[in-house]
């Protein structure tokens, strides 16, 4: 189990992040993914770049395009990254265009002019370019209808929402993580908070706790960070958006975002701090430092631990009530932007690894013996053995296997009653055994015709279907029509009393219309050969239902065996039958080639039917010319001539010679269907045994038409490479844990050792089942027929529960595999019972706690580095570590663990260290917090604000700070500091995020301060020394802008920052219940301005300018002296030079909005 939470990884570094996390909670959940977490990576690019795992370089090839893996372990495509890149151009043009309004930010004629048009195509990566990232946002949730980000949270939320509930005390947690370096992750880091702020509103009212992962650009660049200038810069303007929005709220700053002109939904309005915490991530700390490692290899496995730790069903609660408390903290510090450090050390036991190993390598050794695969040098599975069956000896392989089958009286498997085999298997094996295709003699034996006479093995072989239940019924008329002769019909003069001449049409039609009643057209074709015919067709029938039962009987009993031992009974099976099926379809393909050789020495060297047809019409001539003959001696027979007699009767047996050639002719074309349709049967169950040799040990790759007129490749994993390729997965990722040595280790290991028991047990427990494909018919005459039309195979493992693995496609590995993991591991089910992290780690050097305690002495400090000036965490307490371990498993283990943590905290008395209980028993995380720290107490933001000031700075470069920006507030910040610096002759400078959040528009905060100096803006007295600001003009409502108090901006310095963000920003009455009433009208304000400077004329108006920059006792004067007196009370003049900076700036950014209007004189 784990705590409700969305975890979204932004760009790459979300990507790489969310996959260590994933390969964390697999292994927490035994290979399946907790119900109440869902992990949303979003980044512009079609393919990952980088493997974890795999040789690391800090500085990658942007051409390499491995897949981003944490070890063996990748996002799920569509389900956990969702690519939502597009080609921006058209929309840039729109901007351009000036079609866009709320999408001003960018400065779509500065960047069509610079980029190349493949820049704005985002469809794959953001090229590190902030705007092109948030743009792609920005064009994907425009349309909420068709957004994927919108639609992947929102289905998010739903689904946990639905599956665990979200509850005051169990709060869903939305994880972002992403850096500051990048383009799309860098492009976001702001907007997505919002969207999830607003999708969360409704649903979960209120108990959702946001945090943010911003990994810094140190973690990208190898050394000094130098060569990394411009990645800095960028970082810098992202970090100061960020600042900003953690100031903002329903009470201060621009705390509104439009995504939609159209979607009024799209208006999102944040009411609180962006995020309730951010972790700012910078590897170059003081102990354990990680920078100058690839970020695969600390960075990103440090965060993936942190975040697993909070997700932790039973320490996450521990884990959100540190960063809920953290508001009282911010309370006290509305206006200034601050972030917290974190740092973990995990150890772990590999009980997931011992257990999967041991299960893989356990299923492998099954296998082995199950399936007797032939490898090649790559050990792979190339095909399966067909000699490894112990059960039969060397000399019942291949074809003697088939001629054994074949010539069998029966089969029998158990109790089950005996199922035949038929004359014609005894025949078909006779003629291979006897290589009669290859014997001229034994080919003219059979072509000399006789096969139906009552003696011959051929029809003796056809009618031997009395084991059959139909064949039984129907055997008298098939026997009758068999033993059919001319004469049973027609009968000879002598016995139907007439006389040779009288009966000569009688005779002559009554042989044409037996003969084609009864064995059809000369085409001999099927379905038109008479009631001979027919009745073999019944016997064909019969003898195909025989055959394939006993074809069945014999694959099932030779499959699953009868030995004792189940090594013999299942193991090399599969190969063995495999090539008896091949072996019996060439039997069956030799048999047939023999009927082709006698039908053809028939008809081209005997010429059996020219000879037959011959004789009957020579007989028939004979008969004709002697029918009237007469004989004046046979008076008692109407002196009918002997002669005349016998002439009739050797027509008849003429008749009976040639109906014996088309009754030799049908048999053998029946014979030829019946194998025919044998093979069919028999290669319906060699694909199905091939399909099973491919899904269980060969694998394959099949080309399919793509429907476009190309190809497209399909590979089938088999079982047996799945499980081989899990195992190098697994090992990968063991390695992986190992390798991590900066922040987490591996304790407690075990080997693998093979148990020939543990193999038998499984065997066991393996069936195979065969059944067979058939179909039924009605006949005409409303009879059911059974037909077959092939066997399958089914393989059932049956422990715990059974499942019948599947080898219909390629997805069928998806089931098969983790069937056959949780039949192989059944054995391995109390490994984790008696391998727990509290029990194992004391067993070796570690076996006190304290002992422990200096081991893990500063590997878990918090990722950053101070400044030497800054001030230090602001939290109570400042610094606290947090235990997350299952440590309670005995009396001994919770002495060892009391011990641990008091040690911990012995070692460095500043962190205030506690221990919390974990779901997962297997592992130990420490997560260390400095909270509380403002944004220049971190050394790499004075870096990045060092590389952001060059660019301010450096002349030459067609870049400007404010093309470094993707919101409004800071582009225009920017303009003000260049104005400011070139104004007030200051070097250049960032304003402070409190004066930035009341940049959102640039004309009113001008406005406001010529409202101020035109006298529309006012301060009031009240009743008890009180004053207040009032804004009012000429003849119109007075609105409230504070409220009364003693000392503005001495007792409360947000003060002079409250007053102007209720103008600029809120625009109305400060008052209750006049907000909706009092508002200000920006058209009618810009308007009195113009009055008032027309009716002043340029030379007043430049004074009263001029006079508020300079007057000291206006409301520049007043910041001015109040920064003054605070910064008299620090005796360090460095840190005096930051105290009350946010004042300064607002008093520098007045002064100079004041003397450019001064110069232009409007």
């Amino acid at each position: 189990m784990a705590r409700p939470a969305i975890v979204i990884g932004l760009g790459g570094t979300g990507q790489w992040i969310l996959t260590f996390l994933k390969k964390d909670l697999l292994e927490i959940g035994k290979g399946e993914m907790p119900a109440g977490v869902k992990l949303l990576a979003f980044d512009t690019t079609k393919h990952a770049s980088a493997v974890a795992g795999y040789e690391s370089k800090i500085e990658k090839d942007p051409n390499d395009k491995r897949s981003k893996k944490a070890g063996a372990v990748e996002l799920e495509d569509k389900v956990e990254y969702i690519h939502i890149g597009s080609n921006l151009n058209p929309l840039a043009n729109e901007i351009k265009q000036k079609k866009h309004h709320h999408l001003d930010w960018f400065a779509a004629t500065d960047f069509i002019r610079r980029l190349p048009e493949a820049a704005l195509n985002a469809d794959d990566g953001a090229g590190a370019i902030r705007h092109v990232g948030r743009l792609a946002l920005i064009a994907d949730v425009q349309s909420r209808a068709n957004s994927k980000i919108l639609s992947t949270i929102e289905n998010a939320m739903t689904r946990i929402a639905t599956d665990v509930g979200v509850t005051v005390e169990n709060r869903l947690e939305i994880l972002i993580v992403g850096s500051l370096a990048g383009g799309t992750g860098a492009g976001m880091l702001v907007d997505i908070p919002m969207l999830c702020r607003a999708a969360a509103a409704q649903k979960f009212k209120g108990n959702i706790i946001v945090r943010g992962f911003i990994v810094t650009p140190r973690t990208f660049v190898s050394g000094a960070l130098g060569k990394g200038q411009d990645m800095l810069a960028r970082s810098f303007a992202a970090w100061r958006e960020l600042d900003r929005m953690l100031i903002t709220s329903s009470e201060y700053g621009a705390n509104q975002i439009k995504y939609s002109e159209k979607d009024p939904s799209l208006t999102i309005t944040t009411g609180r701090r962006l995020y309730d915490s951010t972790y700012i991530i910078d590897p170059q700390r003081t102990k354990n430092p990680l920078d100058g490692l690839a970020p695969e290899e600390g960075v990103f496995p440090a965060i993936a631990n942190a975040i697993s730790a909070i997700l932790d069903d039973s320490a996450g609660k521990a884990y959100s009530e540190q960063t809920i408390n953290l508001s009282n903290t911010y309370f006290t510090l509305p206006l200034m932007p601050t972030h917290s450090a974190i740092g973990t050390y995990t150890m772990k036991v590999p009980v997931y690894y011992a257990q999967q190993k041991f299960t893989h390598e356990l299923g492998k050794e099954i296998l082995d013996v199950l399936l007797a695969p032939v490898k090649n040098d790559q050990k792979r599975v190339t095909s399966l053995s067909d000699t490894s069956n112990a059960e039969v000896g060397q000399d019942k392989i291949g074809i003697n296997a088939v001629l054994d089958f074949l010539n069998s009286d029966n089969i029998k498997i158990g109790e089950n009653p005996e199922i035949p085999l038929t004359g014609v298997s005894k025949l078909i094996a006779k003629v291979r055994f006897n290589n009669a295709l290859d014997k001229d003699e034994l080919v003219t034996q059979a072509a000399r015709g006789g096969l139906c006479t009552r003696s011959s093995e051929w029809i003796l072989g056809m009618l031997d279907v009395s084991q059959d239940e139909v064949g039984k019924v129907a055997l008298p008329d098939i026997n009758k029509e068999v033993t059919f002769q001319i004469w049973d019909k027609v009968k000879p003069s002598r016995e139907e009393g007439d006389t040779p001449e009288s009966g000569f049409t009688r005779v002559t039609k009554g042989v044409e219309r037996e003969r084609i009643s009864h064995y059809g057209l000369e085409k001999n074709e099927q379905g038109k050969r008479g009631s001979f015919g027919d009745e073999l067709e019944r016997a064909k029938a019969a003898q195909l239902r025989l055959f394939s039962s006993a074809l069945r009987a014999w694959t099932d009993l030779t499959l699953n065996g009868s030995s004792v031992s189940p090594r013999a009974s299942r193991g090399g099976k599969l190969g063995y039958v495999q090539s008896f099926y091949k072996n019996l379809i060439d039997v069956m393909t030799y048999f047939n080639g023999y009927i082709e050789a006698v039908n053809k020495k028939r008809s081209e060297t005997l010429h059996v039917e020219e000879t037959v047809t011959k004789a009957e019409l020579a007989a028939y001539r004979d008969y004709n010319e002697l029918k009237s003959k007469g004989c004046m001696f046979t008076f008692w027979d109407d002196n009918v001539h002997p002669e005349a007699h016998r002439s009739q009767r050797r027509y008849l047996e003429a008749a009976q010679r040639h109906n014996n050639f088309r009754k030799d002719k049908i048999l053998l074309a029946v014979y030829e269907e019946t194998v025919n349709e044998m093979k069919r049967i028999v290669q319906s169950g060699l694909d199905n045994i091939n399909a099973w040799v491919i899904h269980l040990a060969t694998g394959d790759v099949r080309t399919q038409s793509d429907g476009k007129g190309g190809t497209v490749q399909t590979e089938i994993k088999s079982l047996y490479h799945a499980i081989q390729d899990e195992l190098n997965n697994i090992a990968v990722n063991h390695n992986l844990d190992k390798s991590l040595d900066k922040v987490s280790e591996v304790v407690g290991e075990h080997t693998y050792k093979s148990d020939q028991s543990f193999i038998d047990d499984r065997l066991a427990y393996i069936r195979w089942q065969v059944v067979r494909d058939e179909n039924e018919i009605t006949q005409a005459d409303g009879k059911k027929v059974i037909t077959v039309r092939g066997l399958k195979l089914a393989l059932t493992v049956n422990d715990p529960k059974a499942k019948t693995l599947r080898n219909d496609s390629e997805k069928a590995i998806r089931d098969n595999l983790p069937a056959f993991v949780l039949f192989s591991e059944q054995p391995f089910n109390k490994l984790e019972q008696d391998h727990r992290f509290a029990t194992e780690v004391a067993k070796g050097d570690l076996n006190t706690g304290e002992k422990l305690a200096k081991h893990l002495e500063g590997k878990s400090e918090p990722m950053y580095r101070e400044t030497p000036t800054g001030t230090g965490p602001q939290h109570n307490p400042a610094k606290s570590a947090l235990v997350r371990v299952h440590g309670n498993v005995n009396d001994d283990t919770q002495a060892y663990f009391y011990e641990f943590v008091r040690s911990l905290g012995g070692l460095d008395t500043t962190v205030v260290v506690g221990s919390v209980d974990s779901s997962d028993p297997y592992k130990m995380t420490i997560v260390r917090f400095d909270d509380v720290i403002k944004s220049e107490d971190f050394d790499i933001y004075e870096r990045c604000h060092e590389a952001y000031l060059n660019v301010a700075s450096n002349q030459t470069k067609d870049i400007q700070p404010e093309d470094l920006h993707i919101f409004q507030p800071e582009i225009n910040a920017c303009k003000y500091e260049t104005k400011i610096a070139e104004t007030l002759k200051k070097n250049y400078n960032i304003l402070h995020a409190d004066v930035v959040a009341l940049l959102e528009d640039e004309q009113r905060i001008e406005m406001f301060f010529r409202a101020l100096a035109l006298g529309f803006i006012k301060r009031e007295d009240a009743a008890g020394g009180q004053h207040f600001w009032v804004y009012q003009l000429p003849k119109d409502t007075k609105i409230q802008l504070t409220e009364p108090k003693v000392g503005f901006g001495l007792t409360n310095d947000q003060d002079y920052f409250r007053l102007i963000n209720q103008f600029v920003v809120k625009g109305e009455d400060i008052r209750p219940g006049y907000s909706k009433a009092n508002w200000i009208n920006w058209e009618k304000l810009e308007n009195a301005i113009i009055d008032q400077h027309n009716q002043l004329g340029t030379a007043k108006v430049k004074g009263m300018y001029n006079r508020q920059a300079a007057l000291k006792d206006g409301l520049i004067a007043e910041i001015r002296n109040y920064v003054e007196s605070e910064r008299a009370r620090i005796k360090d003049p460095k840190a005096r030079l930051n105290v009350k900076q946010d004042h300064e700036d607002l008093a520098n950014l007045a002064e100079t909005i004041y003397r450019i209007a001064a110069e232009k004189g409007y």
